[in-house]
């Protein structure tokens, strides 16, 4: 008999610690939220485009450095011409976010599209006007200019040479 009432008193006291124990439970609760953003976008300013202008070749080819934030240019061992324009875009978002700018770190092709003979020159070294490839947006556009670096080869075909690039943009 004394066997049962241990048993029975060892199984009260068992239930009686899993009920205390829910006594001392807690709960908290927390808030979520969200804010969404107006969606970034980035797009060439109208009639805007990377004009190396008119460059004359000759025997020994030579480069044609176009500085982003003035569309001035430097020539070295070719003749420049005429005038020439960095390209500008504009970046459109949320008002005081800020946003990365990427342009293309690698060469671009340039292709013989018009004018007596055929070839290819290469762009490259492309440069920024934003401070850190970063903006921090104000309300309206946002402008940022291109430019870059043109390398003629000797005897460089005559007529024009065409080629895109993409810059992106994202928030950070």
């Amino acid at each position: 008999m004394i066997t049962k009432f241990k048993i029975a008193a060892g199984a009260a006291v068992a239930f009686a610690a899993l009920a205390s124990t829910s006594a001392h439970a807690a709960d908290a609760t927390a808030d979520a939220r969200a804010q969404i953003l107006t969606a970034v976008n980035v797009s060439v300013a109208a009639g805007s485009v990377l004009d190396f202008g008119k460059v004359a070749a000759d025997a020994n080819g030579g480069t044609v450095v176009l500085a982003a934030a003035t569309g001035a240019r430097t020539c070295t061992g070719v003749t420049c011409v005429g005038t020439s324009s960095a390209v500008t875009f504009n970046i459109t978002g949320e008002t005081g976010e800020t946003v990365g700018v990427t342009i293309p770190t690698g060469n671009i092709t340039l292709t013989h599209t018009a004018g007596a003979g055929t070839g290819t020159m290469t762009l490259s070294s492309l440069t920024n006007t934003t401070s850190g490839n970063a903006v921090v947006l104000a309300a309206g556009a946002n402008p940022f200019s291109v430019g870059g670096t043109i390398t003629l080869g000797a005897n460089q075909a005559s007529g024009v040479y065409n080629g895109q690039f993409t810059v992106s943009v994202d928030y950070q």
